[in-house]
């Protein structure tokens, strides 16, 4: 997560905390510094300075975790396959509600990060802040749904892999090593969203960031790996095809024209249903990759 130094200052807001194990960074938090960030500086009655970035996250893949929970049952992450969600449960349907309610019930959501009007922003392009951001930034963690429980965020990963059926499997091979050195990574960080995932080059890499000290990025960026949870898309067999059905419904929640509980609700037997198809498409394959377990 990203603030704007400068309106902190501003507005006399203490820096957040820079450890993923702070209980006291929650989402009433970022809430209760949204409000003071957010002004109507013109005296229009429109807010021109806003609190946070309105929407930006995956409503049911992304915001769950911070409330230490997931839109499947942990099982379907690690086998792929399965045939019920947790999309209904309390702790799902509170975190998409405190999410919405920023923007839809709070007002305290809008703008753009970059134009040094906005407060708070979430996202994974260091590059593209360090490129559009004249005004000072700086990075903390994803807050925590509830203080007594840990929070988790959304881990994108992106392996080189070699194809079974290549023609040139060592090629392919001194490729995927080259990639993975200090050499290759030097190559390729510059142009990546979070530079590179060798410790050894974090100095050079971040000697770019000239606003943000080494520890503060190996607290932040090296805890959110700590407390990752793989993205669903890399995790659960389908997952566009799910995702595609859960689009129609997060609009309908966004524009107001359905409540969280009662969407989730009525999608629910719909996601799942699709679930035990791709469920049943799969489930011999997965006994192959999975012996021992029964499906």
């Amino acid at each position: 997560m990203f603030y704007n130094v400068e309106l902190f200052e501003q507005m006399g807001l203490p820096a957040p905390p820079t450890s993923w194990e702070d209980s006291k960074w929650t989402w009433a938090t970022v809430l209760a510094y949204a409000r003071k960030l957010t002004r109507d500086l013109n005296g229009d009655g429109t807010p021109d300075q806003w609190g946070v970035v309105g929407g930006g996250l995956a409503l049911f893949n992304e915001v769950p975790p911070f409330w230490g929970t997931t839109m499947f049952p942990r099982e379907v992450y690690e086998y792929g396959i399965g045939t019920t969600s947790n999309l209904t449960s309390p702790e799902v349907v509170e975190a998409i509600e405190t999410f919405v309610d920023l923007t839809l019930k709070h007002k305290v959501a809008g703008g753009a990060f970059e134009s040094g009007k906005v407060g708070m922003v979430w996202g994974i392009n260091l590059n593209h802040y360090r490129d559009n951001c004249e005004f000072e930034w700086s990075i903390m963690p994803m807050p925590r749904g509830r203080s007594n429980v840990q929070q988790m965020t959304t881990t994108f990963t992106g392996p080189f892999c070699i194809a079974k059926t290549t023609k040139h499997p060592d090629e392919a091979w001194e490729l995927v090593k080259f990639l993975c050195s200090p050499e290759g990574q030097q190559f390729i960080a510059p142009g990546a969203a979070i530079g590179t995932s060798r410790k050894s080059l974090y100095p050079w890499y971040w000697s770019e960031f000239k606003n943000l000290n080494l520890k503060l990025v190996q607290d932040v960026i090296l805890g959110g790996y700590r407390f990752g949870f793989e993205s669903a898309n890399v995790r659960v067999v389908n997952y566009q095809r799910i995702v595609q059905a859960l689009n129609q419904v997060a609009a309908e929640i966004w524009s107001g024209k359905k409540g969280v509980a009662p969407a989730l609700n009525e999608v629910k037997p719909a996601i799942e249903a699709i679930m035990k198809e791709i469920y049943n498409a799969n489930k011999e394959r997965a006994k192959v990759l999975f012996p021992g377990k029964s499906f």
